[in-house]
């Protein structure tokens, strides 16, 4: 399992995409893209695609994304998705000593729910604050784009 931080935005481009029987046909799809701003990520948007698409493409939205790590099963194969996983940290206050819940967020590309749930489990292992998985649904990300590494 590999792992990454970072600022990501989530760009949904409309473009025509030719599907099985050879017509073209109007879709929205979203892309993950680690920037450092929106101007980044649009510019990293248009450059990774036009890469990609025949044809011309608009972006009709890019937004921060609530997650700031993504975790990847390499061995997941070429039909893995992303999941969005909303995890809750378990804290003790210790003026109050009432239990303390925070969300945090993450996406994880995985073969399928239970292998996202796996994923999960293995990436918070040597975590030493409790948690409780709320949440994971499927994300419509279809593809991430990543920084350059130096």
């Amino acid at each position: 399992m590999k792992t990454k931080s970072g600022n990501f935005y989530e760009s949904v481009v409309k473009y025509d995409k030719m599907n099985e029987n050879g017509m073209l046909k109007k879709v929205s799809e979203t892309y993950c893209i680690e920037a450092d701003s929106f101007a980044d990520a649009e510019s990293k948007t248009y450059d990774e695609l036009a890469s990609y698409s025949e044809g011309e493409f608009e972006i009709k939205d890019i937004t921060p994304a609530k997650y700031t790590e993504v975790f990847i099963n390499e061995d997941a194969g070429a039909d893995s998705k992303y999941f969005k996983a909303k995890l809750e940290l378990v804290t003790i206050d210790e003026m109050t000593l009432k239990e303390k819940k925070t969300s945090v967020y993450y996406l994880v590309l995985a073969s399928d729910f239970a292998d996202s749930l796996r994923i999960i489990q293995e990436a918070m292992a040597s975590s030493l604050v409790d948690y409780v998985t709320a949440q994971i649904t499927e994300s419509k990300v279809l593809e991430m784009f990543m920084k350059d590494e130096d």
